[in-house]
């Protein structure tokens, strides 16, 4: 039997990301949590949720590559950043304003935005920001004025934190929560993307649906 050869291939890496996704969960929420405050998160809890957090970012960011590829992008959202360029072609977008501040988090962790934090009264729930990023100048996002308070490390729609050590499980609940949303939206305006959330993946020995994995972190909240 001879199978005729495919004559293109199409570099979208897009589900791909799922099951590192599911087994990172599965090693973050198999573990015993301990709890962390304003100044970290604690090293397993912070380690895995920043990894999680970057993949479910890639994952969007693939799918929107795709959804590039497939509307030949041209001209119309050239070097706009992927919440801008969603809305561009999106102008129903529900969620612009919190996929800032997901692209923001983003962000903050790749390139390891810097606070110096007083934490003589940690002990005591007290833990002020001595030096922010701005004040150590770090190039940061051109929303992150607008989208940052200052006194409490976090974004102002969904309090994700701007502190990269501090990140942890709550936020991850709420980048997954973006994320699935976003290319839920997408995938109905644009059935080509092949998105597909009730695809499965391995999770703890046992077939998930990928959809299922954001209740999942929900209730390990």
């Amino acid at each position: 039997m001879t199978h005729q050869a495919i004559p293109e291939i199409v570099t979208v890496i897009g589900e791909s990301y799922c099951q590192p996704i599911a087994d990172l969960l599965g090693r973050l929420l198999s573990r015993t949590r301990v709890a962390g405050d304003d100044a970290s998160a604690g090293y397993y809890e912070n380690g895995y949720s920043v990894s999680i957090v970057i993949l479910l970012v890639a994952l969007l960011e693939s799918y929107v590559a795709r959804l590039r590829y497939l509307r030949s992008a041209g001209s119309a959202v050239a070097g706009k950043s992927v919440p801008d360029a969603l809305l561009t072609w999106f102008p129903a977008l529900p969620n612009h304003d919190a996929l800032r501040e997901v692209f923001l988090l983003r962000n903050v962790i790749l390139h390891n935005h810097i606070w110096e934090l007083d934490v003589r009264l940690r002990d005591e729930g007290t833990v002020a920001a001595m030096r922010s990023p701005l004040d150590l100048n770090f190039q940061v996002n051109q929303y992150y004025d607008a989208v940052v308070d200052k006194s409490t490390r976090r974004t102002k729609l969904l309090g994700l934190s701007m502190n990269p050590v501090g990140v942890d499980r709550s936020d991850i609940h709420k980048v997954f929560d973006v994320v699935f949303a976003t290319l839920t939206f997408l995938q109905r305006k644009e059935p080509g993307l092949a998105f597909r959330p009730d695809e499965s993946f391995g999770y703890l020995g046992k077939r998930t649906k990928f959809a299922d994995l954001l209740a999942v972190v929900k209730n390990a909240l």
